[in-house]
């Protein structure tokens, strides 16, 4: 009768042992998911941006101080989707833009595609803000806002976000927009400001073929368009070889009406300038320390 009662107690302890120990296994088992888990939560963190400058539309005008806040969610792209003004002297805040989410890259970060400059060619300093780089050759895009000297306000103008890599050309009282259309094709255009819209004026679309049966001799088919009783109107449209043409050749003269081969086409902060405080006089305003 003991030893039956010894054997029954060794079995229960052997019961309780086994469940302990499965117990046991379960539970390091939870904690690896839950510390997966947290790793997974932490690879999607939201880095915010906060950035603050300080600039004038013109000499008489007081001092904004533009604060815009940015958000990066991965790691090639950074995001914005509101800019606030205050006056830089009291701090009241006189305006805010809300706007969609812009989606640009985060190298630009640093002014998150801000700038400060007179789009109109009225004399006031406007806002040009970067939201989108389209397709891989980066046709970057802008909002714009601009400054409407009578209510002392911003004010968008959406005829300005359909200009690809708009250059400013004060000279002539012009924007410039060049676009990568793919590998082979580019199109460059002239815009007018005129009753209050930017107005295509001039394009020009270069575009290189190829010969079906010599593909040794490429073949360049060039099309100019100008703007014509509000009508953009077909001018030129011809196929040269080897892109030895005269008038091709004119195109591209930097003397010449287009001057492709000039730097005019080129926004001073096209690229990396968009990033780099030491030009920060090209972008229109002052970095806040």
């Amino acid at each position: 009768m003991k030893k039956a009662n010894v054997l029954i107690i060794l079995f229960v302890i052997s019961l309780f042992l086994f469940s302990c120990t499965k117990n046991s296994k379960n539970s390091q088992s939870n904690e690896s998911l839950t510390t997966k888990s947290e790793t997974e939560d932490t690879s999607n963190q939201i880095v915010k941006y906060t950035r603050s400058f300080t600039g004038k539309v013109f000499d008489d005008t007081p001092e904004f101080k533009f604060i815009i806040n940015g958000y990066s969610d991965n790691d090639y792209a950074c995001h914005a989707n509101k800019i606030e003004i205050f006056d830089a002297i009291n701090n009241q805040k006189l305006q805010e833009m809300n706007f969609d989410d812009t989606d640009i890259f985060l190298s630009y970060n640093n002014t998150l595609g801000f700038r400060l400059t007179d789009l109109n060619f009225d004399g006031y300093k406007d806002i040009m803000f970067l939201y989108a780089s389209v397709s891989a050759r980066a046709n970057h895009l802008y909002y714009c806002w601009l400054w409407d000297k009578d209510s002392q306000r911003f004010v968008e103008n959406k005829s300005f976000s359909d200009i690809f890599n708009p250059a400013i050309d004060r000279k002539n009282k012009q924007l410039l927009s060049i676009v990568a259309n793919n590998a082979r094709s580019h199109t460059w255009g002239m815009y007018i400001f005129a009753d209050g819209k930017f107005l295509l004026s001039n394009e020009l679309t270069e575009e290189l073929l190829y010969d079906e049966i010599n593909t040794n001799k490429p073949k360049w088919h060039y099309t100019e368009s100008k703007l014509e009783n509000g009508t953009m109107n077909v001018i030129e449209d011809f196929t040269i070889i080897d892109n030895s043409n005269i008038q091709a050749e004119q195109y591209h003269d930097e003397n010449s009406f287009w001057g492709l081969g000039s730097k005019k086409w080129y926004m001073s902060d096209y690229g990396s300038g968009l990033n780099d405080k030491k030009t920060s006089n090209d972008l229109g305003f002052k970095f806040d320390e």
